[in-house]
This record gives C-alpha cells, sequence and structure tokens, in this order.
C-alpha cells in the first residue's frame, strides 16, 4: 500500500516507499518541530534542528527544501539555493520543487530565476508558488507586456493571489488598457473582499475607466473608506478639539505627502509653501518617503519645519505627530502609493484636508474638506460634485491648482518652424498610459482620418523599455491607429529632454477620462495648445479649470464630435496655430495658473475659514 502524500508548504510530495510508517513518522515529527521554531522566529533553532534532521534523510526531498525555506527566511540566499538544487535533483520533475529553488533564485539575483520558473509552471501550470515570483520579476523589471500575458495566464489557471491580480492589472494600466485592468482589479475584489492594497487599487482604476460612472466610483471610494475606517490598529485616537482662544494664533500647518521630490506633486505645493502668510502660519513639510532629491531639499527650504518619517507601527506614528500639536493636517497623496491616510483615521490634527495629488475623495470622514473649485467641481444639478465627496468640499477659485515651471537652467525656446508642406502637422499626447483608452484612441483615430497628413506622436514617463513602446502600438493598430503616421516613444531622461520634444507639437491631445495636469501646463509651457474633452468626473474637468485660468476655454470640447473638431478646426487654421506657440508661454506665466501669491491667499484664506469653523463647533 503506497503511503499518503504528506502535505507542506510549498506544495504536495509523495513519501518515499522504502520508509515505514513509523520512521515516516518520526521525520514528520520533528518537521513538526521545525516549524514551531519557525513561527516562534527562532530561525537559528530551526536551522540546527534540520542539520541534524538532514543527517538521516538527506535523500528526503521534503526535508532538504525545508532547510532551502529557513535559510531563505534568514536572509541565506546562497545558501538556501544549494539546498533548492539539491531538492530538484531528487525529484527532477517536481513543479513546486523547482518553484522553490526558482524563488531562492530570486532572492538572491540570479539570472536563471526565470528560466527556472518558467520550467515549474510548465511542468506545474497552477504552481501558484512559480506564477507569483515570476510576475513578481517581470513587474521589478518594468516589464509590463510580459507580466499582462503571464499574469493573465497565471489567473487563468486558478491561481489566486493578491499580489497576482495586482501584478496583473497595473501591467494591462501601464499598456493603456485600462478597461481590462478594471475587469482583473474587480476579480481581486471577489476573491478578496476585505484585502485594503487591492481596495485602493480598485480606487485608482476607478478614475481611468470610461465610461464614467460616478455611483460606481464613489462606492468603490467609500468601500476604500470603510476597510481603513473599521480596522482595528486604525482605530480613531484622542485629538484635543480646537477652542475660542485658538482662533487668532499662527496656526500650525502640516504637509504630508510621499511625493515632495520630483514629482509632478512638487511643481504645485512650491507656491503655497513659499506664499502662505507666515504671520498667520507655520509651515511643515511631512515627507514620508526616502528617496529625497535636490526638489526635496528646495521645498524643505520653503518650509519653517520639516519631519522626515520613517517606517514604524501608524499607532506610534500617529501619536509623535500629535506631540508636535498641529493644528492643521493636509495630506497630499489621497489613494495613491506611499499615502498614509491611516494615519488620518488614527488622527494627527484636529482639522484634517486633502489637497492635490488625488482626483477623488479619500472615502473617510475623518478627513473633513477637500480643495478642488467651480470648474473640476461645480455645485448645483446636473453634477453637483458634492454628491460624491465624503468630505465637504472647498473651492478655491478661479482655480485650485498654481503651477510652477520646472527648475532648469534653460527652458527650450517656443515656436515651431512653419508647417511648410514638407514638415506634416503633428498631433501629440505625452500623458501617462493609465489615462488613454479605447474610447479616447477611438476619438484620435477619428481626427487622423480627418487629417490624413497629420502624424501623431505619443510618448509616456509610463514607457520605459521599447518593448513596452512596441506592445502599447499594438494596442493603438488594435484601435486603427496603425501606420507610419504613428508613432509610440519611450521617456526621456531629463525633464530638459522632455520638454525640448514638444518642439515637435503643433497641438497637444488631452486624454480622457482621466486629463493630464503637469503635463497640460508643460504643453503651455512650450507654446503648444491643449485641446481637452470635458467630462463628469472631477478627473475629466481638470483640463477646463487650467485651460479656463490661462484664458484658453475655447480649446475646451464639450463632446466627443466637438473634440474631434476642435483639433480638425484649429490644425486646419495656421494663424491662429502660430499665434498660440509665439504667445502661450507668456500668458501662462501672466495667468492666475501661475500666480503664487494670489493662490497663497486664498490657500490660505481656505485654511482659516474651515479652521474658524471647527472652533466655532458646539461640540467644542
Amino acid at each position: 500500500m503506497t503511503p499518503k502524500p504528506v502535505r507542506g508548504r510549498a506544495g504536495c510530495f509523495p513519501a518515499t516507499p522504502s520508509l515505514t510508517i513509523a520512521r515516516m513518522s518520526q521525520w514528520q515529527a520533528k518537521l513538526g518541530q521545525v516549524n514551531e521554531a519557525c513561527q516562534r522566529g527562532e530561525l537559528v533553532k530551526a536551522k540546527a534542528l534540520l542539520q541534524r534532521l538532514l543527517g538521516q534523510q538527506g535523500e528526503n526531498a521534503h526535508v532538504v527544501v525545508t532547510m532551502a525555506r529557513v535559510l531563505r527566511s534568514m536572509g541565506e540566499f546562497r545558501e538556501s539555493v544549494y539546498y533548492a538544487r539539491r531538492a530538484c535533483g531528487l525529484r527532477p520533475q517536481d513543479g513546486e520543487l523547482l518553484s522553490e529553488l526558482g524563488l531562492s533564485l530570486a532572492r538572491s539575483s540570479d539570472p536563471d530565476a526565470e528560466p527556472v520558473l518558467r520550467r515549474a509552471i510548465g511542468v506545474q501550470p497552477d504552481s501558484r508558488t512559480a506564477h507569483v515570483v515570476l510576475c513578481k520579476l517581470l513587474n521589478d523589471g518594468g516589464r509590463w507586456a510580459e507580466l499582462a500575458r503571464d499574469g493573465q495566464a497565471a489567473i487563468d489557471s486558478g491561481v489566486i493571489d493578491a499580489g497576482l491580480y495586482m501584478g496583473t492589472a497595473s501591467a494591462l494600466a501601464h499598456l493603456c488598457r485600462t478597461g481590462e485592468a478594471a475587469r482583473v482589479i474587480g476579480q481581486a475584489q471577489l476573491a478578496f473582499p476585505s484585502d485594503y492594497p487591492i481596495a485602493q487599487l480598485a480606487c485608482f482604476c476607478s478614475n481611468y475607466t470610461y465610461p464614467i460612472e460616478s455611483e460606481r466610483v464613489f462606492a468603490v471610494h467609500c468601500n476604500h473608506g470603510r476597510l481603513i475606517s473599521q480596522n482595528s490598529l486604525f482605530a480613531r485616537g484622542h485629538i484635543k478639539a480646537p477652542s475660542a482662544s485658538d482662533s487668532e494664533r499662527v496656526l500650525r500647518v502640516a504637509f504630508f505627502s510621499s511625493d515632495l521630490r520630483e514629482h509632478s506633486v512638487a511643481s504645485f505645493i512650491a507656491p503655497i509653501f513659499a506664499n502662505l502668510d507666515r504671520r498667520r502660519f507655520h509651515v511643515t513639510g511631512v515627507f514620508h518617503n526616502t528617496r529625497a532629491d535636490t526638489v526635496t531639499e528646495r521645498l524643505r527650504s520653503l518650509c519653517d519645519d520639516w519631519v522626515q518619517l520613517t517606517t514604524g507601527a501608524y499607532r506610534a506614528v500617529a501619536e509623535q505627530m500629535r506631540a508636535r500639536n498641529f493644528d492643521l493636517a493636509v495630506d497630499l497623496n489621497g489613494v495613491t502609493g506611499g499615502n498614509v491616510l491611516p494615519l488620518f483615521q488614527i488622527g494627527v490634527a484636529p482639522v484634517q484636508v486633502t489637497y492635490l495629488g488625488y482626483p477623488n475623495t479619500t472615502g473617510l470622514d475623518v478627513i473633513g474638506h477637500r480643495f478642488v473649485d467651480s470648474f473640476t467641481d461645480p455645485a448645483g444639478d446636473p453634477y453637483e460634485a458634492q454628491r460624491f465627496a465624503v468630505e465637504r468640499l472647498v473651492r478655491l477659485d478661479p482655480c485650485f491648482l498654481c503651477y510652477t515651471p520646472p527648475s532648469v537652467e534653460r527652458l527650450p525656446p517656443t515656436g515651431l518652424r512653419p508647417l511648410d508642406g514638407v514638415r506634416p502637422l503633428t498631433l501629440g499626447s505625452f500623458n501617462a498610459t493609465f489615462k488613454i483608452n479605447r474610447h479616447i484612441l477611438g476619438l484620435w483615430k477619428s481626427i487622423m482620418d480627418r487629417l490624413p497628413d497629420a502624424r501623431l506622436i505619443f510618448r509616456s514617463v509610463s514607457i520605459s523599455t521599447q518593448a513596452t513602446a512596441e506592445t502599447v502600438r499594438e494596442t493603438f493598430a488594435r484601435e486603427g491607429l496603425v501606420g507610419a503616421r504613428i508613432e509610440v516613444r519611450p521617456a526621456t531622461a531629463t525633464i530638459t529632454d522632455h520638454l525640448a520634444q514638444y518642439q515637435q507639437i503643433d497641438i497637444a491631445l488631452d486624454s480622457f477620462p482621466y486629463h493630464g495636469t503637469t503635463t497640460t501646463c508643460e504643453a503651455l509651457l512650450m507654446g503648444v495648445p491643449v485641446v481637452s474633452l470635458v467630462g463628469s468626473s472631477h478627473a475629466s474637468r481638470v483640463g477646463l479649470s487650467l485651460l479656463t485660468a490661462v484664458g484658453l476655454s475655447e480649446l475646451v470640447a464639450t463632446s466627443d464630435a466637438d473634440y474631434v473638431e476642435k483639433v480638425v478646426n484649429l490644425a486646419e487654421d495656421r494663424q491662429r496655430l502660430s499665434r498660440y506657440h509665439q504667445t502661450l508661454r507668456d500668458r501662462l506665466y501672466q495667468s492666475v495658473l501661475c500666480d503664487g501669491r494670489a493662490m497663497g491667499t486664498r490657500f490660505g484664506a481656505a485654511l482659516s475659514t474651515i479652521w474658524a469653523e471647527a472652533v466655532q463647533r458646539p461640540n467644542n
């Protein structure tokens, strides 16, 4: 009679037939002691137990691979590889053992990891370990096309893993396939309804999908907030309420962000740091990221105080922040990577605000206000933006943003040489690939059909390799944007090179339903007019706010057909196009969009108003 297989963490390994039941029980019992030691964190003891057991069971693949796992947990990756190879030598066609070897090789950064993992999947197509580790390797390498393919194959084979779902969805979004990304993350939510990172990625994807479904998107964000607020680790702490005696003193304002570095957020927060009235506000930058750079130092110089948050338990960090007696805390991340929204749930200040970094509600009712404007979030029917925000909307009219152009030694000059019949009219979009979907590609095809001599350049910071560029080009081709007139480019190395590429663009095409923000400002800085299609969500109305602020509301389209017509009409009006290229940089500089002093005044007024309201609340 063949003994039943013994199940371990790595899968199912049939026992050696020559072993007696008694001897099997003996080594199984010792492996049980090893597992107990590992659970207690006693890895050195577990290793010693295994060394003794290997003296008796050196040909037992289960014992050998357990040593590989323990060594891997101890960070002894090269030794782990040795034992994993030894286990595979005992059972060369065992997919789970090959998966363990692939994992050990990956942890030791060995290039053999990928072929071993692919061999493991060939032997055992439903191997969870092999699929998950392979997809992590592809994700770390930014190999989005392969990750989308292999991740989907893993999901189709029945592998259920939160990280696998998230990596696959992210890869699809990188490839302009946001609809498919949303579908995958929807599957993930069904499999892991209480998983906070999945809920966060679901929020992210919901902003990019078309058609815009405001009720559903709001529900996704409310679910995100619910998962944070119901987590006992983030239970609300005690916050001292403001009193009447606090109404006139200097207010301590803390801005929390992981993006106080070379990032889009820096371009819009710098004028606020620089221009808030120091007779009324004391400004602290709270940077929760280790990737500091020269932009970080510049932003730090604009603040009165600076806090570098290190890793630690949220509750302990929240207590440290409360000890600083902040009056107002401003979250600049929203539901983006690197956020510290659990800190805000616990509480870091009596008044908490979200602004700038995210185009939607956080879903957290402990954040009382969100700063927007009347263009992005109009009041009244038919839109009534407040219905889709947990926070109370505060409108910083005429525009909720203030742009600081990049700090470079010399900006590339604006102005294209005339369209003389030799150089073709060139349309361009430099937005993130996440913002591109089948709907906007269909509109671009309609434009290209109307302008048979034009070309289209798509370039994105999300495209880091030529392989990704080729896959994005295939996505474009599936929507009919194919041929020599369509060019997809990887990202450039420097901001100066990036801006210089606008010298090849006549008209910039905004994305939809998630508009460009920094990209729109950069296009205008380089004298390139941007045509934007307005929608019903904040993300699809930012272009309206920016273009109106610069006096370019004539470039805002109100329907699909209007978007196509505005681009075509502008392309055919060469004199008007030339005037834009000659004047837009100056118009941008002279507009409210670049008026840092005015932004400091209205931002400060908004903070003062919501503080005064907090002081006057009856429960204070």
